[in-house]
């Protein structure tokens, strides 16, 4: 039930629920480092995405409209944790494909 938590409110509370005592239940330890990794990858994926754009809008100024598809990526973003939050608190895990590996390493 807890473990809904790490996904919604973010890495600070992932990180907590990693170290503090909850850490002895697997399930939330699983869900903790799922929550991590997957913010990682997420903010990575931005960097990468915004240093991408910036070179193809100084090469092709039109395409400075590909920037208004990044709140459409955000949302997918969100929606993605917010379904992750609703199936932990229901207690049915979802495993995120390679970001569930490395928190099963990782945990």
């Amino acid at each position: 039930m807890i473990a809904g938590i790490c996904y919604i409110i973010g890495l600070f509370s992932a990180i907590f629920l990693f170290i503090a005592p909850y850490s002895t239940n697997p399930t939330v330890r699983f869900h903790a480092m799922q929550s991590i990794v997957l913010q990682v990858v997420v903010v990575v994926g931005f960097i990468v995405l915004n240093v991408a754009l910036a070179v193809i809008t100084s090469i092709m100024p039109f395409a400075f409209f590909l920037y208004l598809l990044m709140p459409l990526v955000w949302l997918g973003v969100v929606g993605v944790f917010i379904l992750l939050a609703i199936k932990a608190f229901q207690g049915n895990g979802i495993e995120v494909p390679v970001v569930s590996d490395w928190a099963k390493r990782f945990a």
